[in-house]
């Protein structure tokens, strides 16, 4: 009995290790099939689909920053008549002098003040200008009233400025990341200039939309007893062709600047704005940093020859028969010195 049992265990145990290794060695002939087919259907997703993930881009296109409308809201102006809107007229003159100031560039709307103002020649004359006027009242910049377009958006007014600049040879190529950070810190002191000119001097401050609206806008602060000229669509300056125009080469601007950064060149440019903003007490501070340390550290002095020349355009003019430079800082801006310390005891 005893080696009938024992018999038994030894066939079932046989049969056990027998079925086991059936089992291994199916699951050996299934890996041979299958594994080499799993592998390559491995490598041909990754072959054809990760290449077609998008990676970054070069192409960056004019557009407001994320935070631009912080710099909106910092824009000052000063409309009659409220009387702290001060009209200087020259003694011995009865000509009012209307600057309109804006970065070099393009003008928006031109023909259309020329159009809205050529009636009065004999009492209006209307200047047009990139300097900022110097600090300080109507005796000191020899202005009655004053007009600037509020850029839209504010980058439009950084690469047109810096393109229009260019000099004979010079293409846009030769434009950086850097020259873009320091052009805009420019632009924005510039803003900041004329916010602080609004304080005491009759000011408009326009955006530049559609054509008719301007029209109107500065119509009425200009001669605001006069009925609005009818609209004149033969004009060459449409705001919107301009625009146009002036974006396609922002466009192409930032698109090269971008291809040789491996930083997203608006998000660097938007903290530009940030820090400037804050540096600046939302373009409250005086005086304005000057348009000659506009570039990166340790040493914002040190800018491009086209930075340089922007500079050069935005500062006061002191030679102006009409206006005086009595401010320090306005002396050493129109000198190009950045550190201004001639005089300081």
């Amino acid at each position: 009995m005893s080696n009938k049992i024992r018999k038994n265990k030894s066939t079932i145990t046989g049969d056990v290790i027998i079925t086991r290794l059936l089992i291994l060695l199916l699951a050996s002939t299934l890996f041979l099939i299958f594994g080499p087919t799993r592998s390559m259907l491995d490598q041909h997703h990754d072959t054809m689909v990760l290449p077609q993930l998008p990676g970054p881009s070069s192409y960056a296109e004019i557009t407001e920053l994320e935070h631009e409308d912080a710099f909106r809201a910092t824009i000052q102006q000063c409309l009659p008549p409220n009387p702290k809107c001060k009209q200087f007229i020259l003694p011995g003159s009865s000509k009012r002098r209307v600057a309109v100031i804006a970065p070099p560039g393009d003008l928006v709307a031109k023909e259309r003040l020329q159009a809205i103002t050529q009636s009065h020649d004999d009492d209006l004359e209307l200047i047009f200008r990139t300097h900022v006027p110097p600090y300080g009242y109507g005796k000191t910049h020899g202005l009655t009233q004053v007009i600037r377009f509020i850029p839209q958006p504010l980058l439009l007014e950084v690469t047109d400025a810096l393109q229009s600049l260019l000099q004979k040879g010079e293409t846009h190529a030769i434009i950086t990341l850097s020259d873009l950070k320091a052009g805009l810190r420019q632009i924005l002191r510039f803003h900041c200039r004329l916010s602080h000119l609004a304080a005491h001097t009759a000011l408009l401050s326009v955006a530049a939309t559609e054509d008719e609206e301007i029209s109107s806008v500065l119509q009425s602060f200009l001669f605001p007893d006069e009925k609005p000229l009818e609209p004149n669509n033969n004009n060459d300056d449409d705001p919107d062709a301009l625009y146009q125009l002036h974006a396609a080469d922002g466009t192409q601007i930032l698109t090269h600047v971008q291809s040789l950064s491996r930083f997203n060149v608006l998000k660097v440019l938007d903290q530009v704005l940030l820090e400037e903003l804050q540096c600046t007490k939302n373009l409250t501070i005086w005086p304005c940093p000057s348009f000659w340390s506009a570039g990166d550290g340790p040493d914002p002095t040190n800018m491009s020859p086209l930075v340089q020349r922007l500079a050069q355009a935005l500062s006061p003019d002191c030679e102006d028969p009409y206006a005086k430079c009595w401010v320090e800082r306005d002396k050493c801006e129109a000198a190009g010195d950045a550190r201004c310390v001639k005089n300081k005891k």
